[in-house]
């Protein structure tokens, strides 16, 4: 939990006050701050009741994960400076390769996902299409939402199965419509 729920926060939060106190008296930074920083930075927005009392908690886990992420920083730093092409390349090569193959469709102790992302034209009517399709193929929709990220541009919706039968059926139905429809952001 240290490296993949902890250390997060901590990143987020570290990189929202790192611009905050690099921003300028205007604000500017925050003015043009995207959507990547934005998806990045989505958590440090959490309870900072809680993430005190996490980090507390889970010291002696979380100081390890922070000690070896710093340290890769470090490195990164020094691949930057020394305008080492071959190892950024490998570095986000290799980050890519391993998020990439972390699935929706988790085993575990972690429910299962069964999501679609759906490409949808901004105008009255497009979600209550999409739902009216799927409500009439007797599909159930577990959770929906909009996405407007730069893999997203225009808004995709994000739909959420109970089943992988459930999710499949709606892909095939809307691929015959000519939705664009991708398991995988």
């Amino acid at each position: 939990m240290a490296g993949v729920s902890h250390l997060p926060h901590i990143v987020a939060s570290g990189l929202v006050n790192s611009v905050k106190n690099l921003d300028t008296d205007d604000e500017r930074m925050k003015l043009v701050a995207a959507g990547g920083f934005r998806d990045i930075t989505r958590i440090a927005s959490s309870s900072p009741d809680m993430w005190q009392q996490i980090c507390l908690a889970n010291r002696d886990a979380i100081l390890k994960v922070l000690d070896y992420y710093i340290s890769f920083m470090d490195h990164a730093r020094t691949f930057i400076q020394d305008g080492d092409a071959e190892k950024l390349h490998a570095m986000f090569s290799s980050s890519k390769n391993y998020r990439d193959s972390i699935d929706d469709v988790r085993k575990g102790s972690v429910p299962r996902l069964y999501l679609l992302y759906v490409d949808i034209a901004d105008e009255p009517g497009a979600i209550a299409t999409i739902t009216t399709m799927l409500a009439m193929n007797q599909i159930n929709i577990r959770n929906i939402g909009i996405l407007h990220n730069r893999d997203f541009e225009e808004g995709a919706l994000r739909i959420e199965f109970y089943e992988e039968k459930a999710r499949d059926s709606a892909n095939e139905i809307l691929s015959r419509r000519n939705y664009h429809v991708r398991r995988k952001v």
